[in-house]
C-alpha cells in the first residue's frame, strides 16, 4: 500500500471525518472499523495522525473514545502515547473515563505499571 503524504492540516481533517462518519453510527461494524484503519494508516506521517486522536480523546464523549481507543491501539505504540496518556492519568482535570480509556490503551500497548499505581490517581477507584 503506498503511503499519502498529507497536510497537517489534510491529516487533521481526514481524522476528524473519519471519527465523524463513524460517531453517527451506533452499531460500527467490523468492516466499517477496518476500513477506516486502513485509511487513517495509509497517511504516511502516523506520528500527527496519532498526536490528532489522542488529542481527541480528551474531548471525546463515550463513544467516540471507544472509537479512538481502538484507533490508538491498532496504530500507535506505547513509545508514542506512554507521555501523553500518562499525563491524561495524572491530571487532576481528566475525569476517570478519560483515565480508564487511557489506561485500557497503555495495557493494550504493553505498559507494565502495577494496577494499584493506576488507581491512585483515580477519584473514585471504586466506580
Amino acid at each position: 500500500m503506498e503511503l499519502r503524504k498529507l497536510s497537517k492540516l489534510q491529516i487533521r481533517a481526514e481524522v476528524m471525518m473519519v471519527l465523524q462518519n463513524l460517531s453517527v453510527s451506533e452499531d460500527i461494524s467490523k468492516i466499517d472499523q477496518t476500513k477506516y484503519l486502513k485509511q487513517l494508516g495509509s497517511i504516511e506521517n502516523q506520528d500527527q495522525v496519532i498526536e490528532i486522536l489522542a488529542r481527541e480523546l480528551e474531548k471525546a464523549d463515550y463513544t467516540k473514545k471507544q472509537i479512538i481507543t481502538f484507533f490508538l491501539i491498532n496504530l500507535g505504540t506505547l513509545e508514542q502515547l506512554k507521555d501523553i496518556l500518562w499525563g491524561y492519568i495524572k491530571g487532576a482535570d481528566s475525569s476517570d473515563e478519560l483515565k480508564d480509556f487511557s489506561n485500557i490503551i497503555l495495557r493494550e500497548l504493553g505498559d507494565n505499571t502495577e494496577p494499584e499505581t493506576f488507581l491512585n490517581y483515580l477519584d473514585d477507584p471504586k466506580a
